[in-house]
This record gives C-alpha cells, sequence and structure tokens, in this order.
C-alpha cells in the first residue's frame, strides 16, 4: 500500500517471476480481483479514459488501450454509490510502480471464473452485477501467442494498482438553474 490519506492512497498487486532453470519456459500470469462494495456484491464496470459504457454483463478488452476502470456499487446499499474503486491499465502516470498493461482484461462473474485454472471464455449474454458476483481478471501473456518467455536467470515483473474515490454528486437539472 502507499500513500497516507484516502485521496493518495493506492494498493498494489505487483508479481515477480523468475526462471531458476537451466532452459528457457513460457509462462503466463492471472489476477482474479472480486470486488465487493458494502453489501453489492456485483458493481459495475466502466472503462475510464477514454470512457465506455456502463458495463453489466461479461466481456473482455483484448490489449486495452484505456487508462483505467471503475467499479462502481449500483445495487444493495442504501444510496450507492457508496464511492468508486479504480484499477490501472495502461495508467494513471502518477501510480508508483507504474502499471503493467495486461494483454487481456475480463469484466466477469467471480463464481465462473474462479473455477478455471487459467483460461476463462466470457459470456456476453450473462448480466454480472444485479445481482451478481463480479470480478476482473488481468491477463499478462494469456495464451501461447502472447505468452511470457523467460530466459535462464530471467525475470518478469508486473504490477497493477486499485484506489478509490468517493462518487461525484449528481448534475442538477438544467444544470441548477
Amino acid at each position: 500500500m502507499n500513500g497516507t490519506t484516502f485521496e493518495d492512497s493506492t494498493i498494489e498487486v505487483t508479481t515477480t517471476v523468475v526462471n531458476n532453470g537451466l532452459t528457457p519456459v513460457t509462462i503466463g500470469i492471472r489476477y482474479l480481483l472480486d470486488f465487493q462494495i458494502g453489501a453489492d456484491d456485483g458493481p459495475i464496470f466502466q472503462a475510464m479514459n477514454p470512457d465506455g459504457p456502463v458495463l453489466t454483463h461479461e466481456t473482455e478488452f483484448l490489449n486495452p488501450l484505456f487508462e483505467s476502470f471503475r467499479i462502481e456499487d449500483n445495487d444493495r446499499n442504501p444510496n450507492p454509490p457508496t464511492f468508486n474503486v479504480f484499477g490501472t491499465v495502461t495508467g494513471p502516470a502518477t501510480v508508483v510502480p507504474p502499471p503493467t498493461p495486461p494483454d487481456l482484461l475480463q469484466y466477469v462473474d467471480w463464481a465462473n471464473a474462479f473455477q478455471t485454472a487459467f483460461e476463462y471464455t466470457v459470456d456476453p449474454n450473462l448480466e454480472i452485477a444485479s445481482p451478481g458476483d463480479s470480478a476482473v481478471h488481468y491477463f499478462f501473456g494469456h495464451n501461447l501467442a502472447s505468452a511470457i518467455t523467460l530466459l535462464p536467470e530471467g525475470r518478469v515483473t508486473v504490477s497493477a494498482s486499485l484506489f478509490l474515490t468517493l462518487p461525484q454528486p449528481p448534475v442538477p437539472p438544467n444544470g441548477g438553474y
């Protein structure tokens, strides 16, 4: 964890793999992050910068180019949204260590994704936000074509970060006039 206040704190998930063997190895790294905000275990997903639509069904992004994603509670809590959880993709540049862009990012049903060892096929017809149990998959080397090859004594480090913000107040009709 970095930071000392709500406003400047981030949680870092960093993994380093070292090949201590005598021959090259081919690997992939998967993070499965299960989000629950208050009583809402199926929060919604939205790509940020550039902003995408709010998603409630499983989906995936191959080589995503957006900076981050927002996870936000949409039901079950007294007055959603409670707060926003942001996850890094290509940025922001202010996060230390710098995030490693995944080659595949998926918004998934946790119960289904949890039961897979590595690969997961999304079902774009599966509603996972109301009610549901949504999660996010980060893949670094999701298949043989994008796998990470480590030579003997080689190493790779990947990193993703999470941070929180308070939700923005709604804009009053007609700009408040």
